[in-house]
């Protein structure tokens, strides 16, 4: 009982070493770019961060992921996936953790139910396949080709 004790305040210790780092990025961020608000997400080591009410996602190193000029991010339930919704003038976008960005466009999306990235665009549902074009079902069907996940398959730091 004892080992596992000291097992779980090694574990916690180190946690709090990592947000006092994450933290004292975060402080160094707002004083060079002059964010008003930066959250550092747990996966990725990306931050949103937020000027003058605009939001957008950064690296750790301070690399543009998404340009601060979006309304919103959208945060899954749980813990952040692959996908990262946001909103500029009243239409949604994506970003991938592994890369790819989809402009905003969409005038709805769903992250409900299955895992696959739902939206509507033009008054039609689809999906998004894995280049960010928007395909009804039956586009997807003819072309063989599986929609967007909210989690990835495997991780793009595979080698």
């Amino acid at each position: 009982m004892e080992k596992e004790m000291v097992k779980n305040q090694g574990f916690e210790e180190f946690f709090n070493e990592i947000e006092t780092s994450r933290n004292a990025k975060a402080d160094e961020l707002k004083r060079q770019f002059g964010f008003d608000e930066v959250i550092w997400v747990l996966t990725n080591q990306f931050y949103f961060v937020r000027k003058d009410e605009k939001w957008g996602l950064m690296t750790e190193s301070g690399e543009w992921r998404v340009p601060c000029e979006m309304d919103a991010f959208h945060i899954c339930p749980g813990q952040i996936g692959w996908v990262v919704p946001f909103r500029k003038e009243g239409k949604w976008g994506f970003y991938t953790l592994d890369g790819l960005y989809v402009g905003p466009q969409f005038e709805e999306f769903t992250d409900e139910g299955d895992d696959v990235v739902s939206v509507k665009l033009d008054g039609k549902w689809g999906w998004l396949d894995s280049e960010g074009r928007f395909m009804t079902k039956e586009e997807a069907e003819e072309r063989d080709e599986l929609p967007l996940r909210w989690w990835c398959q495997e991780s793009p730091y595979d080698e």
